[in-house]
């Protein structure tokens, strides 16, 4: 049995929820010393007018890039809680966080973004059924945290019977989801305009897999423990995510006696903030 090349790679990133190119349209400049937020001031501003532009790239092994606009717009504004929309007609055209933020909703303050929501997935383009992830409190970024402190952490096991070509497949991923404190700037520059003011974290998911697969009576390792994502994000005080960079992982088992074929994958992924409207 040869497994789509993409299966997996769909299944880890549902598990976020749901890479990182040199972009020489991004550079930081001036980061700040454990200062994260030294005026106060939302970094995620939730009128309900306000939309962003993002231009989405990604790259899936060493196949050609692909490029897509996407803009993403406020549905609901009520006190500090946020829903999102987006104009993206599928999930291939739409970037990771873009993805997270309209499936969901922001509770934002002065100091934190907190996500809470349930992200489906679709493959329906695999013959599967979709999965649905629930994630509560995730904290997207905390700008009193000084560089390097854990601002996030949840750990899980999914396991859930997946019907791939008519057989049944019982599927086991143990991960462990993390969201860091990383460098914050007094200016970074976005595709030509400085932003003021920018903090960043960093997502890491770690995980590993097994299958059970008849006639075979133990479940066998198809992912050792392993980095599968690394995912960066900034944002600019007032502003919102300006820019995301996010890279996937996956080395697989030799598992080729079983008769399953799975390639190892790397995929790189960017979101680059291109325009924005935010109200006063």
């Amino acid at each position: 049995m040869k497994l789509h090349k993409y299966f997996f790679l769909a299944i880890f990133i549902s598990c976020l929820i749901g890479c990182s190119s040199d972009d020489d349209s991004v550079n930081n400049s001036n980061p700040n010393e454990n200062d994260n937020n030294p005026e106060g001031g939302v970094y995620f501003p939730f009128s309900a007018e306000n939309t962003w532009t993002y231009s989405n790239s990604r790259q899936v092994n060493e196949e050609s890039e692909t490029s897509t606009e996407e803009t993403l717009s406020i549905a609901t504004a009520t006190d500090n809680v946020i829903t999102f929309s987006s104009d993206a007609t599928n999930m291939t055209a739409q970037g990771l966080m873009t993805g997270i933020l309209t499936n969901g909703q922001l509770t934002v303050n002065q100091t934190y973004a907190s996500y809470t929501g349930e992200y489906t997935l679709d493959l329906s383009n695999l013959g599967l059924e979709d999965i649905n992830i629930p994630v509560t409190e995730l904290i997207l970024y905390e700008t009193t945290a000084a560089n390097g402190d854990a601002i996030f952490s949840v750990s899980n096991t999914i396991e859930q019977t997946i019907d791939f070509q008519g057989q049944e497949i019982p599927l086991t991923v143990d991960y462990i989801l993390t969201n860091t404190a990383a460098d914050s700037y007094q200016s970074y520059e976005v595709d030509g305009e400085t932003y003021e003011n920018v903090v960043s974290s960093t997502m890491k998911l770690v995980a590993s897999a097994s299958v059970q697969i008849a006639p075979i009576p133990v479940p066998m390792t198809i992912l050792g423990e392993q980095d599968i994502l690394v995912s960066t994000n900034f944002y600019a005080k007032d502003i919102g995510l300006i820019y995301s960079e996010n890279e996937y992982n996956y080395s697989f088992e030799n598992l080729g006696a079983a008769g399953l074929s799975i390639p190892d994958t790397h995929v790189e992924e960017t979101q680059t903030l291109t325009g924005y409207a935010i109200e006063d």
